[in-house]
C-alpha cells in the first residue's frame, strides 16, 4: 500500500490557543469541523456498526505510517464504521525518543479535543481506540484528563457523554505505578473496557525500562508473578482485561 494523496479540511476550531497566528484562524472557524463530521456522519450512515474507530501510533514513524496500519486494520473490519489515524508529531530518529516523550504528553491534549468533539458532533455510538508503544501514553493520558474533567460523575453518565468504548494499549511504554495512581483517580470510568496486552519479551520495553528504572505497563510480570492484591484487583475489575501474549509473538 502506498499514500496517495491527501486532502487538508482545515483546523479543528477547539484546538485554536491564545498564541495560534490570525493568519492560521480560518474565517468561518467551526466549517472544517462541520466537514469533517459530516463525512464521518454520511460513511456511518451507510455502515452495520455505528462506531469510530482511532489508532494512535507509537515513536520515530513518518506521517504515511499509521495512515497505512490504521488502513490494514480497517481492512480486517471489513471497512465498516469509521477509521482514523491519530497521526501524533512524532520523530523519525532513534535518539528522539526523549523528545518524542515530550511531544506525546503535548498530544494528549489534542486527542482529548478530538474524542469530545467526535462525542459531540458526530452520530458514532461507540468510539474505540487502539494505542501502540508510545502512543499509549497519548491515549492514557487523554483518559486521565477526561477522568479529571469529569471527576465526581458515575461511569454511566461519563460513558453517555463521551461514548468511548474499548480501549487497547499495545506494547505500553508507560510506567506501571504512574498508571496505577491514574487507576485510583478513576481512569476506568472513561472506557467501557480496557485491555492491556503484556509480554515479557518485548525487547523495546526492557529497553524503555532500562532507561527509567521503572516497570512498563506493557511488561508482564518476571515470571508472571504478581503481587496478591493486584490479582484480586484484576479478577474483582470487569473493566480491566490483561492479556499475556508473551508466548504467541
Amino acid at each position: 500500500m502506498k499514500l496517495t494523496g491527501v486532502e487538508e479540511l482545515g483546523i479543528l476550531d477547539d484546538s485554536y490557543m491564545f498564541w495560534t497566528p490570525k493568519e492560521l484562524v480560518a474565517a468561518q472557524p467551526h466549517r472544517p469541523a462541520e466537514r469533517f463530521a459530516g463525512l464521518i456522519n454520511e460513511k456511518l450512515a451507510k455502515s452495520e456498526r455505528k462506531e469510530i474507530f482511532i489508532y494512535v501510533h507509537g515513536f520515530r514513524v513518518i506521517f504515511e505510517n499509521p495512515l497505512l496500519i490504521a488502513t490494514e486494520l480497517w481492512h480486517f473490519l471489513g471497512y465498516d464504521g469509521v477509521f482514523i489515524a491519530y497521526a501524533w508529531p512524532s520523530t523519525p530518529r532513534g535518539l528522539a525518543y526523549v523528545s518524542d516523550i515530550e511531544t506525546a504528553a503535548y498530544s494528549s491534549n489534542t486527542l482529548r479535543i478530538l474524542l469530545e468533539y467526535l462525542a459531540a458532533e458526530t452520530d458514532a455510538e461507540r468510539i474505540n481506540i487502539v494505542g501502540y508503544s508510545a502512543g499509549t501514553r497519548v491515549v492514557i493520558d487523554t483518559l486521565f484528563q477526561l477522568a479529571l474533567e469529569h471527576h465526581g460523575q458515575n461511569k454511566a453518565a461519563i460513558q453517555e457523554a463521551l461514548r468511548i468504548g474499548k480501549v487497547i494499549l499495545v506494547g505500553s511504554d508507560y510506567d506501571l505505578n504512574l498508571f496505577g495512581l491514574h487507576l485510583e483517580s478513576g481512569l476506568l470510568n472513561v472506557p467501557e473496557k480496557l485491555t492491556i496486552y503484556m509480554s515479557e519479551t518485548d525487547s523495546a520495553l526492557r529497553a524503555s525500562r532500562f532507561i527509567f528504572r521503572r516497570q512498563r505497563l506493557g511488561q508482564m510480570w518476571n515470571n508472571r508473578n504478581m503481587k496478591p492484591l493486584v490479582a484480586d484487583y484484576l479478577r474483582n475489575t470487569e473493566d480491566l482485561i490483561v492479556i499475556d501474549v508473551t508466548d504467541e509473538v
